[in-house]
Order: C-alpha cells, then structure tokens, then sequence
C-alpha cells in the first residue's frame, strides 16, 4: 500500500513509551534559543509552578515525528524518508511536558493528496501521559517527491 489516500484514518501505535529526561529537554531548550527560565532550570521550574524542568514548546516534534517514521518502517507502505520535505508542523498543548513523564505517542493520518506531482501526506500525532491524559497533540505535513526526482 503506497501513501494514497487510502491510508487516511490509518492509526499507527500507540508507540514505546518514552520517559523525558530532564537533561534532554534543557539541551533541546538550549538548542532552539532558551537559555534561562523553566525550560533549563529546574529551580525556576519549580517556582513557576512545575514539578521540574518543562519542554519547549516546538520539543514534542522529538516524540512525534518518530510517531510519523513508524510510516517508513511499515512494509507495506514503502515510504523512503531520503524523499521527503518536512513542510509544516504546529502543535497544541493542553499542558506542558514535563521531565520525569512517561509519554507515548499514536499516530493517526489525516490527509494525502497530490500536489505539483508530489505527494503531500499530513499525520496527526496524539501524546498520552501515563494516565492516559492528552498532553499534546500535532500536525505535521510532509512532502513526498516521487523517486527519481532528486532535486
């Protein structure tokens, strides 16, 4: 099954759970500009209100595009991530992530359709606590350029 429209409402997951790690989320916080504050401090964190060290916010596409790789590893489907264009992605938190949590991840495709000759496939992602609570959900879009095109 190659990525047509047929796999709209395919559900992938849910996938490992992961538990996020404090030194992790600093890292990715530094990286993406955060340099103080209760992305990278834990006493910070706790002063704001939080049990420890919180996400930044664009880190759940860590936890969610390996959700969207689980496309690639399927068989059946053949997607070659060496053809893809990640084109868009937001997301929608109903509370922060938090070190120490233990998430996991289930992937459900919204859309594929064509466009210019290629093939654009939108996945949502849904990021469960271990009480089964919606933390976060995303929308990634990506963009498949058919083999043999490679510029």
């Amino acid at each position: 099954m190659p990525v047509t429209a047929e796999l709209i409402g395919r559900v992938f997951g849910p996938g490992p759970a992961v538990t996020v790690d404090a030194a992790h989320l600093a890292a990715f916080a530094r990286s993406v500009g955060y340099h103080e504050g209760p992305t990278v401090d834990a006493a910070a964190a706790r002063a704001a209100g939080f049990a420890d060290i919180i996400a930044a916010p664009t880190y759940a596409i860590v936890l969610t595009l390996d959700g969207a790789a689980e496309l690639s590893r399927d068989p059946e489907i053949g997607l070659d991530f060496s053809h893809v264009v990640h084109s868009d992605q937001r997301f929608e938190h109903v509370r922060p992530i938090t070190a120490g949590d233990t998430l996991t991840v289930t992937t459900t495709v919204r859309d594929v359709k064509s466009l210019a000759g290629n093939t654009v496939l939108t996945v949502q992602g849904e990021v469960r606590d271990g009480s089964d609570q919606n933390v976060c959900t995303s929308w990634t879009t990506l963009v498949i350029r058919p083999v043999g095109q490679e510029s």
